[in-house]
């Protein structure tokens, strides 16, 4: 893995060249980057019946990647879909706090 410099000259922000799935080297950031992408291209797609099936359409275009690139690539697929779809509901939040502190 080879060390780099992303985002510009003088931004100090460091990178490390990763093995994609092609067997090119992708920076952190790109390989990040690539999986955000899927989840958001496909993201009308994945079945949410159940959890196992969610974790399964999320999680496997990145089997073929072992050990801590592959996890990572998993778990980013994870909570890349967390954030897009799951939200507060601060009204009814605030609802269940103003009730419980009656």
């Amino acid at each position: 893995a080879s060390e780099g410099t992303v985002g510009g000259e003088g931004t100090g922000i460091a990178s490390k060249a990763v093995a994609g799935d092609g067997g090119a080297a992708l920076t952190k950031e790109a390989a990040l980057d690539e999986v955000d992408a899927f989840v958001d291209s496909r993201n009308a797609e994945f079945d949410t019946s159940s959890l196992a099936s969610l974790s399964a359409a999320l999680t496997q275009p990145f089997k073929s990647g072992t050990g801590k690139i592959g996890d990572a690539r998993k778990l980013r697929s994870i909570f890349c879909w967390i954030t897009r779809n799951i939200a507060y509901d601060f009204d009814a939040l605030s609802c269940i706090s103003a009730a419980t502190t009656d």
